[in-house]
């Protein structure tokens, strides 16, 4: 592939979303393109797929050459016999009129007239070769999002053409998923393909990535080997971040930790480390002691590390003025301690409940019509404030189909239990309506544009604490509040769809703090964000917790949630199995295994230097490295 001198501008834009890029891309290359949201990784590979400037007008400047054609004078037919895309939104892509999972990966070749036992054999490989043989006769409509971003793979890797390109396609896998999606690619490219892949945790595809291109505000930024890009000072220039490896190893150069001979520096002789084994060498006077002093800790949690330390803005809300009950405070103390507390059932439930906050679940299973059970015997609690006053933080984790979207999704009555009971602050879900439970739970979907209605930001936002009755002057000031906390002020009276869409996706996010609830839960929040967003995520939610408020979060990012939240649920196939503090569901190895998951990089780190206690930050892991240190100088 050959792009050369090329710049886009969309119809309607003032400016330019690609300028000047130039790239070669040689046959069977691994090649990543990185960089901040509105970067024009998108617009990148839809020029790239020839969806520019067939589909999506605007100005066109330069070329791009597929397989010694040029993409501009082919039509998008003959260009997809030499190039598949994968776009961003999985959902996008179902043809809508096939009914299972196999007719889906197979619908391109019938469109292409492949015979049909070697269209047949094509699919049977793509769907092993993605994990999709249990879930070949299911229908793709009723999948999770993980799920079909596997599907639309997999009819890529049916598809057989030279080039792949992929949209961030493993935004929405369980980290187990994602890095044996990336196996696939880098397989797919020593047998000969060549795949680009746009996405934005770079850092996750070291191992397999032959080259890594950084578009920054439509140029090209970076262009390089994994290492040489992503330990260059000039990362966060282009609105990317190290990867905790590298950080850990620039905080303990810095506090004179690191070994000497593997000192950080920004050299080809002497690079900084980009992966576990790298890190550990340099930590490798820790290392040597795993059996040695290092003795069991308390887990460090989110107070003992210097997030508290973080000065915040203003909280977007003002914690709420009226006294608490002892009774409440006692019983939420309990609950923060891990105390079972008993839940009534039957006529009287309604008025012995009426005092208990939080989300009540007892005994759930749910299953869609008649299909399998989904949940089995799901108790727990949600919310409540902490013994320190401060709502709880959750992460609700699991793999790909666990269960969690269908869980949350009862929390505020999307969806009634076929068994058991649900409580919202001592209201059932049985008999309360959805409208009425929004006040106490607001929901960010996974997509958000299954949630965006309005037609401007500003009307979409205030959509819902309008809808909850609150006065207008505390509509204007919740919305205003909430536009801020997203970085959004300023676009009140644009369109939604004229957003991108991890604009949209914050978009959604404000929408959700300005409905005020006790329980904000968050589907997926981080997907699709760059750093600075996700920064943005993280004060945000800070600020709800400092209100007494409590926040759940859906997250296949590990490090996200070991920085960020103190409480962890974990699912598998439809079963609680974890419940309690993050750092000890990051020390249970076989468990995440078993659900998909993969300890954090900076509890790796941790565990490799022999320390029982799974530290939450670099920061924290430096620190307590330093202590150690100092009982026993390193040797």
């Amino acid at each position: 592939m050959v792009v050369d001198s090329f710049s886009f501008t969309y119809a309607g834009a003032t400016a330019p979303s690609l300028r000047d890029v130039s790239l070669r891309i040689g046959h069977g290359e691994f090649v990543v393109l990185a960089g901040a949201n509105n970067a024009g990784k998108s617009t990148l590979c839809h020029a790239l797929a020839g969806v520019i400037p067939h589909l999506l007008s605007g100005t066109v400047q330069g070329s791009v050459h597929i397989c010694g054609n040029d993409a501009g004078a082919l039509r998008v037919a003959e260009l997809a016999k030499h190039l598949t895309l994968v776009m961003q939104k999985p959902e996008q892509q179902l043809s809508g009129v096939r009914f299972t999972v196999r007719e889906e990966v197979a619908f391109a070749l019938e469109n292409r007239g492949v015979e049909r036992a070697e269209m047949l054999q094509r699919v049977d490989a793509a769907l092993c070769q993605t994990g999709l043989e249990a879930l070949a006769d299911h229908s793709p409509h009723h999948l999770s999002g993980g799920q079909l971003q596997r599907v639309m793979l997999a009819a890529a890797v049916a598809g057989n053409s030279p080039v792949l390109v992929l949209d961030e396609p493993t935004t929405f896998l369980d980290p187990a998923g994602e890095q044996e999606v990336l196996y696939l690619l880098r397989r797919l490219c020593d047998e000969g393909r060549t795949v680009i892949l746009a996405g934005q945790r770079p850092d996750a595809m070291t191992a397999q990535a032959d080259r890594i291109v950084v578009l920054h505000e439509g140029t090209v930024a970076m262009d390089g080997p994994p290492r040489q890009v992503l330990t260059s000072p000039h990362l966060r220039e282009a609105g990317l971040n190290w990867s905790r490896y590298t950080r850990i190893a620039g905080l303990a150069h810095s506090h004179g930790l690191w070994r000497t001979g593997c000192t950080p520096a920004e050299t080809d002789e002497q690079p900084l480390p980009v992966c576990l084994e790298e890190t550990l060498e340099g930590l490798q006077h820790f290392a040597n002691r795993r059996n040695e002093v290092c003795q069991p800790a308390h887990s460090v949690t989110a107070e003992e590390t210097d997030m508290d330390a973080r000065q915040d803005s203003a909280p977007i809300f003002e914690p709420s003025s009226e006294p608490r009950s002892e009774a409440a405070t006692r019983r939420d103390a309990q609950i923060a301690a891990g105390i079972t507390v008993g839940v009534a059932t039957g006529p009287d439930a309604e008025t012995s409940s009426a005092n208990i906050k939080g989300i009540v679940l007892n005994g759930v299973c749910f299953e869609y019509g008649n299909g399998p059970q989904v949940l089995t015997d799901i108790t727990l609690r949600i919310g409540g404030a902490t013994q320190n006053g401060q709502g709880e933080t959750i992460a609700l984790l699991g793999h790909n189909g666990s269960g969690k979207s269908t869980l949350v999704r009862h929390f505020n009555g999307l969806l009634k239990p076929c068994k058991g009971t649900v409580q919202v602050n001592g209201l059932s879900t049985a008999t309360q309506r959805i409208a009425q439970l929004a006040g106490h739970v607001a929901l960010l979907f996974q997509n958000p544009d299954d949630q965006i209605c309005k037609g401007t930001v500003l009307d979409e936002v205030a959509l819902g604490p309008r809808n909850l009755g609150f006065a207008e002057d505390r509509v204007s000031e919740l919305t205003r509040s909430a536009l801020a906390a997203m970085d959004l002020a300023g676009r009140e009276r644009s369109n939604p769809y004229d957003l991108g869409l991890s604009e949209r996706k914050r978009l959604a996010i404000a929408s959700i703090l300005a409905m005020d609830t006790d329980i904000v839960v968050l589907d997926e929040p981080t997907a699709g964000l760059d750093p600075r967003e996700i920064a943005l995520l993280e004060t945000a939610m800070r600020q709800l917790t400092t209100c007494g408020k409590s926040v759940v979060v859906i997250s296949h990012d590990m490090d996200f949630v070991a920085e960020n939240l103190s409480r962890a649920i974990c699912l598998e196939a439809g079963h609680i199995r974890y419940q309690g503090p993050v750092s000890g569901l990051f020390a249970d190895t076989p468990l995440l295994e078993q659900c998909g998951l993969l300890p954090p990089q900076t509890v790796r780190v941790a565990t490799g230097c022999g320390m029982h206690l799974h530290t939450i930050t670099p920061e924290g892991l430096v620190q307590r490295l330093l202590t150690e240190s100092a009982k026993t100088p390193p040797r």
